[in-house]
């Protein structure tokens, strides 16, 4: 064999696989497209579905503006003095903090005052605006209402606004866009409304690039002023705090004994709970108002107010509903600020996710290199479960997003090239063995090797096997009264014809040499009945001899017959060769004597002579013994036999071999 077939691969599946896992490692750090933040954070949702939060510590509730309520009081948006009776209501229930996620941009619509101002501004005259000066005013109704509780209002972070008074917040440290959110203004709420209550926050949510939402902000930088987000503002005043601390240096907010993480744009993931249960936390308006509703729930309770009315537009598409209420968001940012469960994804996380992709990767290579194709899946499989595992474990004891899909598509993705590179590499040594072998092995045979072709390299082992070799009488003489061209195509048939009747009965063809074929029986595979097969192929190659002899061609050139040794005993087998050259072939006493038999031949005048193992392999009734000779090269007397002169001349009959028996 050459020493291609030696399994010496043209693409090595473990580099292709590891430099698939590589460059899918490089391609998810540049993330063009941002398709790999996509996939990521679309995982990271799965999670937060397979797993929601669970509640725990401080009571939150939603006063929910639904449907019910505007079909009761009347269209979005409601009527000011309603909801100053609802905020009344709750502080007076002894709610720890009260959270407006609504904006309040100008004076209350439906007021009196409002609508009287209206008129006399379109009108010119301001007649009716003074008749109506002493009527209820909702805004300062509203105002009151804000000024008696601990409450919170909202502002939107939107180019355009311009600086006002926020809360205090004391900076430590150097804020970068990781610590802090980047806004180009912030609009003030109508400024009565704004002095009245008693904390103010960042409303604004800022969706991802496929626009679910997945984090509210904490701290916002804008025109040089620092503000809260809606919820960590309400967060502070429910906690009883004066002060928000942000540290730019450990990358925290701090009020009281709270420390919150600020990361990805001074932001908090919102780390969900299971939306079946959100109705049990939210009690509608108009339960409050009818007083139906039961008030002992605000006791120490944090409230949201808000609305989840279409006709509000305060519905926002996230991970667990594409239209979730903005008011049931800054709910579940509020509860897990409160019972210190935020979600995080610190910088370093990025690290070791594309170090995991690397060496899962590579890992994923080896084993789709090595194995067979079920311990491959398995194993394959085996890896992604390890990494989800470890994914799921950072989700739910350490409250770390890490991502799920990354290394497990980078595993994937690398077991597939490396199995790619492994299928290329066995399609090219099973046309290397064809090309190989065609010509010289039994077509069972062949397919047998390449069904297993590892099975072709055989190391040196002592095997039984019957040799048989061929030779031209008188081919010396006959080369000197032909053309060469004639010669080589006459030796073009016959060789053709000796090749073909060799691998029809299961043999091995080792080598042409000359005039003379050296064929081998019971190699590379095991062959039952390997002696019968050796004379029966030599039977049919004397036959076969005697009809090319006759033929024009080569009854014009004197093409002799063909003369055939053929003996059975043990050889060692396997290949041999430098490392250069290589060849499948066997060395032994068998060997030898069926090369000497062949010579052995001219002093029998026969045309096949048979040795003693083949003979003690074979039924006796088909042999005719000659007699012993002394054999070059070996030290005893050789008994040698031949066939029955009538088998000679019976008709040629072809066969297939028997299918080789498998290696055990």
């Amino acid at each position: 064999m050459n020493k291609a077939l030696r399994f010496q691969p043209r693409i090595n599946p473990w580099l292709a696989g590891s430099l698939a896992a590589v460059v899918f490692t490089l391609l998810w750090y540049v993330d063009p497209g941002r398709s790999a933040a996509f996939i990521r954070e679309r995982a990271i949702d799965s999670l937060q579905i397979l797993f929601p939060r669970q509640t725990l510590g401080t009571p939150v509730l939603v006063v929910d503006i639904d449907a019910r309520t505007l079909a009761a009081r009347g269209s979005w948006p409601l009527p000011r003095s309603d909801l100053a009776r609802v905020a009344s209501i709750i502080t007076k229930s002894h709610a720890s903090v009260i959270a407006f996620d609504i904006f309040f941009p100008e004076a209350d619509r439906h007021s009196v005052q409002t609508l009287a101002n209206e008129i006399a501004a379109l009108s010119g005259d301001d007649r009716i605006a003074r008749l109506l000066a002493d009527a209820p005013d909702t805004d300062a109704a509203f105002a009151k209402s804000l000024t008696d509780g601990p409450t919170v209002i909202g502002a939107l972070a939107a180019k355009g606004g311009k600086p006002f008074s926020l809360n205090l917040i004391r900076a430590e440290g150097v804020l970068d866009e990781q610590t802090a959110g980047i806004a180009e203004g912030v609009v003030a709420p109508y400024q009565p409304i704004a002095d009245a209550a008693l904390g103010l926050g960042i409303l604004s949510l800022f969706g991802d690039e496929d626009g679910r939402i997945r984090r509210v902000p904490l701290i916002v930088s804008a025109a040089g002023t620092l503000a809260p987000g809606l919820a960590l503002e309400a967060t502070r005043i429910a906690a009883g705090e004066s002060i928000l601390s942000v540290d730019g240096q450990h990358a925290n907010v701090r009020f009281g004994a709270h420390v919150l993480p600020l990361q990805e744009g001074g932001t908090l993931r919102v780390r969900w709970s299971d939306p079946a249960q959100w109705a049990a936390r939210t009690i509608s308006a108009i339960d409050i108002l009818d007083g139906t509703a039961a008030l002992e729930r605000f006791a120490g309770a944090a409230v949201v107010i808000g609305t989840s009315s279409p006709e509000a537009g305060a519905l926002r598409p996230t991970a667990v509903s594409p239209l979730t209420p903005t008011v049931q968001i800054q709910a579940e940012a509020l509860q897990q600020i409160l019972d210190g469960q935020a979600l995080r994804r610190p910088s370093a996380t990025h690290v070791f996710e594309l170090a995991a992709m690397l060496l899962l990767g590579i890992a994923a290579a080896f084993i789709a290199r090595t194995r067979g194709p079920i311990f491959v899946g398995a194993g394959l499989a085996a890896l992604v479960l390890l990494w989800l595992a470890v994914a799921v474990v950072a989700f739910l004891k350490m409250n770390i997003a890490v991502d799920p899909a990354g290394p497990a598509l980078a595993i994937l993705i690398a077991g597939n090239a490396a199995g790619a590179a492994s299928f290329a590499q066995t399609r090219h040594l099973k046309a290397l063995i064809s090309r190989r072998f065609e010509q010289y092995l039994s077509p069972d045979v062949v397919r047998e090797i390449i069904a297993r072709p590892e099975r072709l390299k055989r190391e040196g082992e002592m095997r039984e096997m019957t040799a048989l070799f061929t030779d031209v009488e008188n081919f010396t003489p006959m080369t000197a009264r032909i053309a060469p061209a004639e010669l080589i195509a006459l030796l073009d048939v016959y060789f053709d014809n000796l090749c073909r009747l060799v691998t029809e009965h299961g043999g091995m063809i080792d080598g042409i040499v000359g005039d003379a074929i050296h064929a081998f029986f019971n190699m590379p595979l095991e062959q039952a009945g390997h002696a019968d097969a050796a004379i029966d192929c030599g039977l049919a190659i004397a036959r076969f001899s005697e009809r090319f002899g006759m033929e024009p061609r080569s009854a014009k050139a004197g093409f002799g017959r063909t003369r055939i040794g053929i003996e059975t005993g043990y050889a060692i087998v396997g290949d041999v060769g430098g490392a250069q050259r290589l060849n499948y072939t066997a060395h032994g006493d068998a060997v030898i004597v069926a090369a000497r038999l062949e010579t052995a031949n001219k002093l029998f005048d026969s045309l096949i002579c048979i040795g003693p193992g083949t003979a003690a392999a074979v039924n006796h009734k088909r042999l005719k013994r000659l007699g012993e000779i002394q054999l070059k090269g070996i030290a005893t007397m050789t008994e040698v036999f031949t066939v029955e002169p009538a088998l000679l001349s019976a008709p040629t009959t072809s066969r297939r071999p028997r299918a080789p028996e498998p290696i055990s």
